[in-house]
């Protein structure tokens, strides 16, 4: 049995304007369903749950295990929760203090705050508040991207999560497969079968083994168990 980990925003689902991203979706989609036969898949996104679960359930995506908030959670297919990482105590005080400029995120079905996001009509509040927690929060890890402000636990990442995965379902390190676009997948891509796409950034595609146009070809290859 083998492990497909897969990021999802523009590696499962593409955004660009020069690509026909519909269409790919699709070939993905079928080439995922495919692969879970005999397979596990496990989609691993920065996007909080409830962002991720619309847009899973709106494209009917099925999969074998969900990593949400950059590893901040693990759900399994159904959905239930099986690990959250929260904001530690002292930050989660810092960040309350703010009031209800802070969007707390919980993971699903839990009291746990796995993320914290501010946003911004203006840049000089933003970057007010952007001092404040460079010099107040210490063990979290924070996403500066005006007019939004991300908070989760500094010690969230995929490649955790793919190991508590790896755990549970007594999989060698060498039938797991990786793939990402973004710099918060560079992780797992190290340290694992680690692949990318040719629009990925730069600083990705440098860690990846191989690059793909699209993520069904990467999965083609690694049903016909291809040397890479």
């Amino acid at each position: 049995m083998k492990l497909l980990v897969t990021d999802y925003d523009n590696t499962l689902e593409l955004h660009y304007d020069f690509t026909d991203n519909i269409s790919i979706l699709k070939r993905n989609i079928r080439a995922i369903n495919k692969f879970m036969k005999k397979n596990l898949v496990c989609i691993a996104t920065g996007r909080h749950f409830d962002a991720i679960y619309k847009t899973l359930i709106e494209n009917n995506i099925k999969f074998s295990y969900l990593c949400a908030n950059n590893g901040a959670e693990l759900y399994d297919g159904s959905y239930n929760l099986l690990f959250c990482l929260p904001i530690e105590g002292a930050d989660l005080e810092i960040l309350m203090k703010l009031g209800d400029k802070v969007f707390f995120r919980n993971p699903c079905n839990s009291k746990l705050i796995s993320s914290a996001n501010i946003y911004f009509d203006n840049l000089k509040d933003f970057e007010q508040i952007k001092e404040y927690l460079d010099n107040n929060l210490t063990k979290s890890f924070v996403e500066y991207k005006y007019p939004k402000i991300k908070v989760i636990n500094e010690k969230c990442n995929k490649s955790d999560i793919i190991k508590i995965i790896q755990n549970l379902e007594k999989i060698d390190a060498k039938s797991i497969y990786t793939i990402g676009d973004d710099i918060n997948d560079i992780k797992m891509i190290l340290h694992y079968n680690g692949y990318s796409l040719i629009t990925a950034k730069e600083e990705t595609k440098k860690a990846a083994s191989k690059l793909y146009g699209e993520l069904n070809q990467l999965i083609e290859d690694i049903d016909n168990e291809q040397d890479y």
